[in-house]
């Protein structure tokens, strides 16, 4: 999860993705360092895995996407964060934020924002995949529920987080548009930066084979 930190904090607008954003997705990615790509996926991919995208855009009920965009520029969407629905009560997160905007507080509020969605549902715990060096974000995740880690496999381990009830850090409904909240530096080793910029789902060689 370490980050380029080359971009200024700026303004970003977050939305539901939608089929529209495809080309714009597709360039983002793009955009990525092999590294971030990696820690997103667990795999050395190349393009966004055909089948978590079109999942991504479908505004299917079970798979809530949402996309950040840089305010006043074309072409602008800087990353994209899901929650997919894998079993009762409990859904799947993802988080991807571009190299450039990275450690500006893009991944803490679109993890706000889903959180806000899963309460909405009823849901009662969040799960995602993380890289062993990336296990120190789960810290990051306490804020929404207590947090229950698995066993390492594979340099993968499991986070989940049993969601506290009450309102989420930086609450909103509907289209939000603001100054992404920053890092807080006691939050996070000095070496890493304070944002969950890439938080996976399962990893695409496996949950994405066929796709």
């Amino acid at each position: 999860m370490i980050a380029t930190g080359a971009a200024p904090v700026s303004l970003v607008t977050v939305r539901q993705a939608a089929q529209g954003d495809r080309d714009a997705l597709t360039g983002m990615f793009g955009r990525c360092t092999a590294q971030t790509r990696y820690r997103r996926f667990h795999g050395a991919v190349t393009m966004f895995p055909r089948r978590y995208l079109a999942e991504a855009l479908s505004r299917s009920p079970v798979h809530h996407a949402l996309v950040a965009s840089a305010v006043n520029t074309a072409d602008a969407i800087v990353a994209l964060a899901s929650c997919r629905l894998v079993d009762e009560g409990m859904a799947e997160v993802g988080v991807l934020v571009e190299d450039a905007w990275q450690r500006h507080g893009v991944g803490s509020a679109l993890l706000d924002e889903l959180v806000v969605h899963a309460r909405a549902l009823g849901l009662r715990a969040l799960t995602a995949q993380l890289l062993t060096e990336q296990a120190w974000t789960a810290g990051l995740l306490s804020r929404y529920g207590t947090i229950q880690r698995s066993r390492e496999s594979r340099g993968v381990v499991v986070v989940t987080v049993r969601l506290a009830p009450g309102e989420t850090p930086g609450e909103t409904s509907g289209e939000t548009s603001g100054e992404a909240p920053a890092p807080t530096p006691s939050d996070e080793p000095d070496e890493v930066p304070g944002d969950p910029a890439q938080l996976s789902c399962r990893p695409a060689a496996t949950r994405y084979a066929s796709a």
